[in-house]
């Protein structure tokens, strides 16, 4: 059996973790559920003692910047969003629009690269409470070596290629993080542990209409249609809004529970 708070391994019998000192149910059979449920009373009842809600406080510590980094991609979302919006409706200036839109998706990333090293700290440091966050971390990192790589090819086709394993990577890559998130909440608020499962298959068919505007826009730009190409573009942005959005308000939803645990 394993420790619900520091995943260490526990022998059989015992009342508390040897490492964290957390307090273990025994139970046969349905032991993990009673654990997690002794945990949720204990939440509940408010008899966490200093060293429990100490280690649980640097959870909340993770979560809270992980949520501010959501906070600013989706503000910078939004700013992309805008300028694609203009760069669509200005059919007129559609050509010298994808120059510019290049440059500046070249900025947007560098300062998305910031934001994702920050991340992966958070990633790194979660992974004590929850050992998924520790595959989080490196296909996050996959995930973001692919697309700064994809950043320096101009082959369109070779592009193409690069964004459907970049596309397969970051699939698997949020099954685990939201898997994660789901079940370090779930002790805690099955709601909200429940709401990060239902994300999952949101994030699902966002992506797979991603992949399918990621080839209409390589017909697209074949084709020197550059405003299709455009097009097909703010789609994909929108949906990324969207999944940002509500990660940011799932992720507040969160960091409230592990603060009132800290309290």
């Amino acid at each position: 059996m394993k420790c619900f708070m520091c995943s260490a391994s526990i022998p059989d019998g015992v009342s508390t973790c040897p490492e964290c000192g957390a307090r273990i149910v025994s139970g046969g059979a349905n032991e993990a559920k009673e654990t997690e449920k002794s945990w949720k009373e204990l939440v509940n009842s408010s008899k966490m003692n200093e060293d429990e809600k100490s280690y649980l406080g640097r959870a909340f510590g993770s979560l809270y910047n992980l949520s501010i980094c959501k906070i600013v991609m989706a503000v910078l979302c939004t700013i992309v969003v805008g300028v694609m919006f203009y760069l669509v409706i200005d059919f007129s200036v559609a050509v010298k629009g994808l120059g510019f839109y290049r440059v500046f998706s070249t900025i947007t990333d560098i300062i998305e690269v910031v934001i994702s090293i920050i991340i992966l700290i958070q990633y790194v440091r979660l992974s004590e409470f929850e050992e998924r966050f520790g595959t989080v971390y490196r296909l996050f990192v996959a995930a973001l070596l692919i697309g700064f790589i994809t950043n320096f090819i101009s082959n369109e086709a070779m592009v193409l290629v690069m964004k459907i394993c970049k596309i397969v990577i970051e699939i698997i890559y949020v099954y685990h993080f939201y898997g994660a998130m789901a079940d370090i909440t779930c002790p805690f608020s099955e709601s909200i542990s429940d709401k990060w499962d239902l994300l999952f298959k949101i994030y699902v068919v966002e992506m797979i209409i991603s992949l399918i505007m990621a080839v209409y826009g390589f017909i697209a730009i074949m084709g020197l249609n550059v405003s299709a190409y455009l097009v097909s573009l703010f789609i994909v942005m929108i949906l990324r809004y969207i999944m940002i959005i509500l990660e940011m308000i799932f992720l507040k939803k969160t960091v409230t529970v592990f603060e009132n645990i800290e309290e």
